[in-house]
């Protein structure tokens, strides 16, 4: 994905408008930022009492902060991950009334105390797929509900990258377009009205995923996501939408001393 200086991310957020105006009125008891002295990532670590994100860049911060994808912001370029040369190690402790749920929310509070976040919410034209249904009908396999011998189910769904593409378990439709997001460069809506959970397959060449830039009616060239996603009955068709956006008008690269 080529950026340019004048390059701005747009962060779209599929959340009640609520959230967006809301103040953070939960936050850390105490949280140390530094820079991150690991050369690969280290994760994500949260329970009752404690919050540890390790080689983290500011989208993907703002990303949890936000429950929202990496192709939904509106901010300064530098803020796109194959920019940002900066990664933070946050050690964070929650408070005895707080809950590891509220994490996002007290990751919020922290941004706008430490790195000095200010945002708005905005409704702005998006470049979107459309997820639709193509001539034929959609070829798609139901899933089998697992049962363990205790008696439990299988979790509701689960997502594995693979060499050739992705594979999907007791996934929805809108999941599936959801995941085809990541491969696109923009926004995939689901707007076939299918309802059901499904296992999907989908192999493609990755090198092609995102310089095809054409919808899967047939001017995208053999072996791309849009030439795989029309294999099995779907079609990506390019339109515009109205969303909410997250605009974030100032914020800076590095956080205020501990």
């Amino acid at each position: 994905m080529s950026i340019s200086a004048a390059r701005t991310i747009v962060l779209v957020i599929a959340l009640p408008a609520s959230l967006f105006c809301q103040t953070n009125s939960a936050a850390f008891e105490v949280a140390s930022i530094k820079p991150s002295e690991h050369a690969t990532p280290g994760g994500r670590k949260t329970d009752a009492s404690h919050a540890f994100f390790d080689y983290y860049q500011l989208m993907p911060l703002l990303r949890i902060a936000f429950h929202a994808e990496r192709h939904q912001i509106i901010g300064p370029a530098w803020l796109d991950p194959e920019r940002d040369a900066k990664h933070w190690e946050i050690a964070a402790t929650i408070p005895e009334d707080g809950t590891p749920s509220q994490v996002p929310e007290m990751l919020r509070a922290l941004l706008v105390e430490r790195f000095g976040l200010v945002n708005h919410e905005e409704v702005r034209p998006v470049p979107v797929y459309a997820l639709v249904a193509g001539p034929e009908s959609p070829k798609l396999r139901k899933s089998q509900i697992v049962v363990a011998s205790d008696g439990t189910s299988a979790p509701s769904f689960s997502i594995a990258s693979t060499a050739a593409g992705f594979e999907l378990k007791r996934a929805s439709v809108a999941l599936f377009a959801g995941q085809l997001s990541t491969y696109v460069g923009r926004p995939v809506l689901d707007k076939t009205g299918i309802e059901g959970r499904y296992d999907f397959t989908l192999h493609f060449d990755r090198t092609l995923s995102a310089s095809a830039g054409g919808d899967s009616s047939g001017e995208s060239p053999g072996g791309s996501i849009f030439a795989a996603v029309g294999d099995r009955g779907f079609k990506l068709e390019r339109r515009t939408e109205p969303m909410r956006v997250i605009v974030i008008d100032s914020i800076r690269q590095t956080p205020t001393p501990n």
